[in-house]
């Protein structure tokens, strides 16, 4: 599942956010051809919901810096404390300090985190701090597994735990308010040992991918659709394991490289990527084991920028025995 922090435009959220914030590090946006506002949102792409109904994540904070980060730095949590000059080193673009439950932030869905006004520019550093201890995940039978419980979170440590965010090339930062994407992945970040959830919990492995910036944002577009039953016009597929794949990949494809992004189809069988690169993908839709239902994928479908591809079916066959 892919997790997407948004940094971009907010209205009336931003206040919302900047309220939660405790060191009162946020900036008003304001007029200036030195700086340029940096706005953090939270959205989500979930991964496997078999057994899954939450997955809370507490995050204490994203920081930021001009100058990459290298593999001594990779585990350092460091506050910044009250460093406002990126060329120094992190500087904290949000702190929300609260838990969010990435299973209801689907489909392009985005919550604000904060914003920071930040000197014009190119970063090529961002990391965000999790707390381990306080992040939770929540198995449809209701047990809720921590890093204590047994079956349980399996964490590298306690406390804080770092996840450094790769940037193929350099974010700029603008006069104005820009606009990033980040891409974070929990169907890569956690491991289900066996598919055994219920019984050996899940284990942190750690990964988010790099940053769509301003420049990229319009080259990015969307594609949406439904799952259906036994025909285009049948039941809908409700809350069915929906992939985004690189195109040309099959319905029997087992490369985690070729999967784009997870989620799951809503009640009414809706599902959506947003913030898809310009190109043709395929989309495969794999339904309960006890479903009767066998999975499928349609493929071709071509994402513009700027756009949203909608109107595409994926048809789920019946099992035969």
């Amino acid at each position: 599942m892919q997790r997407k922090f948004l940094l971009t435009v907010a209205t009336a959220g931003i206040a919302a956010i900047a309220a939660c914030s405790s060191d009162g590090s946020l900036t008003p946006v304001g007029a200036d051809a030195t700086q340029g506002t940096l706005v953090v949102k939270l959205t989500d792409d979930p991964f496997t919901f078999d057994s899954v109904s939450r997955v809370d994540l507490y995050i204490a904070r994203v920081d930021g810096r001009r100058a990459a980060v290298d593999s001594a730095q990779k585990a350092d949590s460091t506050h910044p404390g009250e460093n406002k000059d990126p060329d120094n080193g992190w500087v904290v673009l949000a702190e929300p300090k609260a838990r969010f439950n990435l299973v209801e932030l689907q489909q392009g869905t985005t919550v604000d985190l904060g914003q920071l006004k930040l000197p014009v520019g190119e970063y090529k550093g961002f990391r965000i701090i999790i707390i381990a201890d306080s992040s939770t995940m929540t198995l449809k039978s209701g047990v809720v597994l921590t890093k204590t419980s047994k079956p349980g979170l399996n964490w590298p440590k306690s406390g804080q735990v770092v996840i450094n965010i790769p940037v193929t090339n350099a974010v700029k930062v603008q006069p104005g308010t820009n606009s990033f994407v980040v891409d974070f992945d929990l169907a890569k970040s956690f491991e289900i040992p066996q598919g055994r959830i219920s019984t050996l919990g899940a284990s942190w492995r750690g990964w988010a991918s790099g940053i769509i910036d301003n420049d990229k944002l319009p080259a990015t577009g969307s594609v949406t659709g439904k799952v259906r039953r036994d025909s285009v016009t049948g039941a809908v597929g409700a809350l069915v394991q929906v992939e985004l794949m690189k195109g040309g990949s099959t319905l029997a494809d087992t490369a985690k490289a070729d999967v784009l992004a997870t989620q799951r189809a809503t009640l009414d069988g809706v599902w959506r990527f947003a913030y898809v690169p310009a190109g043709t993908y395929v989309v495969r839709a794999t339904p309960g084991k006890d479903s009767g239902y066998r999975p499928a994928v349609l493929g071709s479908l071509v994402v513009v920028g700027g756009k949203e591809a909608g109107g595409n079916v994926v048809v789920l066959p019946k099992l035969v025995p």
